[in-house]
């Protein structure tokens, strides 16, 4: 369910048709008791908020609603001409975050591992990355946070300009640390130490500081945009164990430069909606034929 708990759901001349409709869509099955036509504010503080038009899903009907959703404590609607009402506690949680990895550096073209080394995007990160604002061209999202490393940051910027949205950068949001390594590509680790070098101690992040930062963030989003459309422009690495964090059955993968990847918090769950997707880097090809 979207919201955080359905206490009653409640109709009147529901048909069986309709029940199974929204047994189905709403409650996974759970029951229609009657109710009562009225769809004024109780004695017990709930307020309703009345919707005529056919929605299919609450999802659907939450888009209508008044912000802040947590307000609101119940809802009657109609659904083939059925009066429906919904009492809930707290309010919707819906958020939706679209991941991005940063554009292209010349440290990419070299597989020189760039951990937590700030380097910029070569031209084909500014060409990508304006590739990747004209992809959301005509969307709507509320707010852009991003690494504050400037290969993120740039690429972040390009979707702020064509959505209108300022970039709050975080440091929470940075590549992992790789220590030692950072700047090397795999000839030059093999000729430093040796074969074996991932058996060595390069000082890289440790485990629990990755954790600690991808909670973190994660946590606070979710607290301050509770229903509302996010963009996070990051990096490779840490998508990969931010993907593992919010699903345990995450099978990492190489994200290309400037993918989008969108997960949507439903039912207490982050559900993938969209998974390592580049498609927006054909405009690139087809302005330069």
């Amino acid at each position: 369910m979207p919201c955080e708990e359905i206490i009653q759901v409640v109709g009147t001349l529901i048909p069986q048709e309709s029940r199974t409709l929204l047994s189905n869509q709403l409650v996974q099955g759970g029951s229609l008791p009657k109710c009562p036509k009225s769809e004024t504010a109780s004695d017990d503080g709930f307020h309703l908020t009345p919707f005529n038009g056919k929605r299919d899903t609450l999802e659907q009907l939450h888009k209508v609603l008044t912000k802040p959703l947590q307000k609101i404590k119940g809802i009657g609607y109609s659904i083939e001409n059925i009066t429906i009402l919904l009492i809930f506690q707290g309010g919707f949680n819906m958020t939706t975050i679209a991941f991005i990895r940063h554009g292209v550096t010349n440290w990419n073209l070299e597989a020189r591992a760039q951990g937590q080394s700030d380097i910029p995007l070569n031209e084909e990160g500014i060409m990508q990355a304006k590739a990747l604002g004209r992809r959301f061209e005509g969307e709507e999202w509320d707010m852009i946070y991003s690494s504050d490393l400037s290969r993120a940051k740039t690429t972040a910027v390009a979707v702020g300009e064509v959505l209108n949205l300022p970039v709050q950068t975080d440091e929470r949001l940075r590549e992992l640390h790789w220590g030692e390594m950072e700047g090397t590509n795999e000839e030059e680790r093999i000729e430093r130490w040796g074969e074996n070098w991932k058996d060595l101690d390069l000082k890289f992040e440790k485990e629990e500081s990755i954790v600690t930062r991808i909670q973190s963030f994660i946590d606070e989003v979710q607290h301050k945009h509770p229903d509302e459309r996010i963009i996070v422009v990051s990096h490779g690495a840490l998508l990969n164990h931010l993907f593992t964090h919010l699903k345990n059955d995450f099978e990492r993968c190489r994200f290309g430069n400037t993918s989008v990847s969108i997960f949507k918090f439903v039912d207490k769950k982050w559900e993938i909606q969209l998974l390592n997707c580049s498609e927006h880097l054909s405009t690139i090809e087809e302005r330069e034929a």
